[in-house]
């Protein structure tokens, strides 16, 4: 049988072996049956398994000779509506491996009789109604799973698209059923998003990215499905457009705009929008985007405004002003400058502290940009406690953009990687054992050797 065929109603002595797509429904008040002598196996593809309106149910039975009935690996899984399996204390009927698994029930439970489900090494999502609880699923006024059999393992979660505004659509949909505020930045340079990943954080809105002249169709169409209220444009009109500005409003979205003249004017005009009086900043090159990247989850966790210095000896002017006008305030408790003297000089290092005079300010740096990386994440430690990590390419700005809000929302670390890994990185890893890995990018960007090889790290 074809893959994405459409089955409905019984189903017997039928096998299907496919990497493609595969939906079985039932659409009526009855029972879809998938007797012993069914056998579906799909590797790679996806697998849906649906059951109709009001009380539908597709049931899966087994007997103590058969293998099981539905097996799937390294696959996506959906599982909507009631369901009932039953392994009659054999094999179970549905074997699900190394697999992202979601469950949309609604009427009844997803119901496990003798060992019939078995998830292995897989990400389960459910709904508010589903819980997980001591290895079933279980919904409160339906039937309690029994016997279901969980073994948990290292999760690795790649989110990508065809391009970066793709991508960022597919970070915020991993985050997000809605949002009444969207931030969006132009997805051609980093400056304004990654300076925006606190206020992101802070208003729990997504970062969405769009080419600098028209919007993308495909972060517009997020927005509508958010049900955004409000959006939020970072930078001028020559990174997003007066065109596409007008393009919001005309859908009756109210827009608010945040810019300066520079991306260090950007910068500040977010700062300002987050806090008069902040009491955490984080500096970090203007003119790069790994170290702010690196320290931009942990700038969110924290509250902290993330500043742009410039080589050499001073700031600009509009950032100097600004730094006069927080010691004025003396509200900056402590301070981060992230990077060593290659990008931020030390001349650079005692101007600013001499302004903030008063503050501790300290100096969070590896030898490159991965070790800076690990430095941070290190640094921050306990505010990066979460029990997965974010990883992004060191030599390339654009997958990762909309990372730094997502990783906030889970408490997680990002690590720069490229090519193989370092002995540090390695050695971080491994200490850290993250429970999942969310790959930011397409293997373009991040390669699967390299997603192996991080994955070994962290087991």
């Amino acid at each position: 049988m074809r893959p994405n065929e459409l089955i409905r109603s019984s189903i017997k002595g039928l096998t299907i072996a496919s990497q493609g797509n595969i939906t079985l429904e039932n659409s009526y008040r009855a029972v879809m049956r998938l007797d012993a002598d069914t056998n579906i196996k799909t590797s790679g593809g996806r697998l849906t398994l649906r059951s109709g309106k009001n009380y539908a149910v597709i049931f899966c039975q087994s007997d103590k000779t058969v293998k099981p009935v539905i097996s799937i690996t390294n696959a996506t899984m959906t599982i909507d509506g009631a369901m009932g399996f039953n392994g009659q204390g054999s094999d179970p009927v549905l074997s699900v491996t190394n697999s992202d698994v979601t469950i949309k029930a609604t009427a009844s439970a997803i119901s496990d009789f003798d060992g019939g489900l078995n998830f292995t090494n897989c990400h389960i999502e459910t709904p508010d109604s589903i819980r997980m609880m001591y290895g079933c699923v279980y919904q409160p006024d339906g039937i309690a799973a029994r016997d279901m059999h969980i073994v948990p393992g290292l999760e690795v979660k790649r989110l990508f698209g065809k391009n970066r505004y793709e991508t960022a659509v597919s970070i915020s949909k991993q985050s997000y059923t809605s949002a009444q505020t969207v931030v969006l930045a132009s997805g051609e340079s980093y400056a304004d998003a990654l300076a925006g990943v606190p206020l992101a954080y802070k208003n729990k809105a997504p970062i969405l990215l769009t080419p600098s002249n028209t919007l993308a169709a495909v972060t517009f169409n997020e927005i509508k499905r958010l049900g955004a209220k409000k959006v939020i444009i970072l930078g001028g009109t020559g990174a997003v457009s007066a065109n596409i500005e007008q393009t919001l409003k005309n859908s009756k979205l109210t827009v608010e705009r945040l810019y300066g003249d520079t991306r260090y004017g950007t910068a500040i005009k977010i700062a300002k929008s987050m806090s008069a009086a902040p009491t955490y900043m984080i500096f970090a090159y203007g003119n790069d985007y790994a170290d702010a990247l690196s320290a931009s989850s942990a700038a969110a966790l924290m509250n902290m405004l993330i500043i742009y210095l410039q080589k050499g000896d001073e700031p600009d002017a509009e950032t100097a002003d600004y730094l006069k006008e927080l010691y004025r305030r003396g509200c900056v408790y402590d301070a981060w400058i992230i990077g060593g003297t290659g990008v931020i000089s030390e001349n650079m290092e005692q101007y600013v502290k001499n302004t903030l005079n008063g503050t501790r300010i300290r100096r969070v740096a590896g030898e490159n940009r991965y070790k800076t990386s690990i430095a941070v994440n290190k640094e921050f430690s306990e505010i990066l406690n979460g029990g997965c990590i974010g990883v992004a390419t060191g030599t390339d700005f654009p997958d990762a953009l909309a990372g730094g809000v997502f990783a906030a929302s889970r408490a997680a670390a990002i690590c720069l990687a490229n090519g193989k890994l370092s002995a540090d990185q390695t050695s971080y890893l491994k200490a850290k054992s993250a429970d999942r890995i969310y790959v930011f990018g397409g293997t373009g960007a991040v390669p699967s050797s390299l997603v192996s090889s991080i994955k070994q790290a962290s087991a």
